[in-house]
């Protein structure tokens, strides 16, 4: 064998056995507590940062908008005057926290509040605001807290977008009433229709829903005045579904799971807003062009003047 040849084939298995230790270096055998570290990143660490805003909301009357903040461990609502830009907090976290603590039983910290959205009163006295499928209305003044059904005025408020999508309703029984408590709106065969508090008139709004294209009850929305009606028309996209196995559990079996989670070119619920005139008994076409490529949209608000209404639209990509 030639001196050149000798010095190959060792330097080949120099190189080979490096890198056979560095695989098992590259790919270390992990323990579950490697894997819990991993998951509970966030909820150690997140909270360190400060200053650091979530998404802004608006408030009834689109006057002042609020937004959540970190700050040394806690979370703090700031909000915030459209007009001049003077911010302060929202309301006092130590004292809401007591009063729900108060009635709930719970331990509730101050600085982390287990809701991310409110709704606050035209006159600032009253928080609204639901925690799991309990919704709680706070008076201000006293921080007196009590629990609430739920106000099919108000509508569900979670946004429309690919994690979730209403489902349609067809029941007349279920209905949302005006302000002024003339006309209730309900769902029929996917449409909007009106009824007179007496029951004397019962007419359609709209004509254009219909399976796999539904007005969905959860939106209907009425403006102040008891003149218009908005609400979402939406259509249903494809739900990809992800299953988990969980083997490392607290039982004998071991444990499926399933998320939501849509690829790229999934076709994502479409919503729609639409607006109703009721004194013309009309339905006035929104035009979709600046809001075609949705990921998110918000729920329905009307201003205080009833002027018109405003959602917040998040885009695809």
């Amino acid at each position: 064998m030639s001196r050149i040849g000798a010095l190959t084939r060792a330097a080949w298995r120099s190189a080979t056995q490096t890198l056979a230790k560095g695989s098992k270096s590259l790919h270390p055998t992990l323990a579950p507590a490697d894997f819990k570290r991993a998951l509970t990143i966030n909820d150690r660490y997140g909270g360190l940062t400060v200053n650091v805003p979530k998404m802004p909301f608006w408030l009834t009357g689109g006057e002042a908008f609020v937004y959540r903040r970190t700050s040394h461990g806690e979370q703090q609502f700031m909000q915030v005057d459209a007009a001049t830009g003077f911010k302060r907090p929202a309301f006092d976290q130590a004292r809401l926290a007591a009063a729900l603590n108060k009635v709930s039983h719970e331990s509730y910290q101050a600085g982390n509040l287990p809701f991310d959205r409110f709704e606050l009163s035209e006159d600032g006295r009253r928080l609204d605001f639901q925690i799991e499928d309990t919704r709680w209305s706070c008076d201000l003044a006293s921080y007196d807290c009590t629990s609430t059904t739920f106000d099919a005025r108000k509508g569900d408020r979670r946004e429309l977008s690919h994690r979730y999508t209403p489902p349609a309703e067809n029941n007349p029984d279920k209905s949302n009433a005006s302000p002024d408590g003339k006309w209730i709106a309900y769902i029929k065969n996917c449409n909007v229709f009106l009824r007179s508090e007496d029951g004397l008139q019962d007419v359609p709004l709209s004509r254009d829903g219909a399976e796999g294209n539904c007005y969905v009850f959860s939106t209907l929305s009425w403006s102040p005045d008891s003149r218009h009606l908005a609400a979402y028309l939406v259509r249903p996209g494809y739900r990809r579904e992800v299953r988990y196995l969980n083997s490392s559990t607290d039982q004998l079996e071991r444990e499926y799971s399933t998320i939501f989670y849509p690829r790229p070119g999934d076709v994502l619920p479409l919503p729609q807003p639409v607006l109703f005139d009721i004194a013309g008994r009309r339905q006035i076409v929104i035009d979709g062009a600046l809001f075609s490529n949705v990921f998110e949209l918000s729920p329905l608000r009307w201003w205080a003047d009833s002027r018109g209404f405003t959602f917040e639209y998040n885009q695809r990509g």
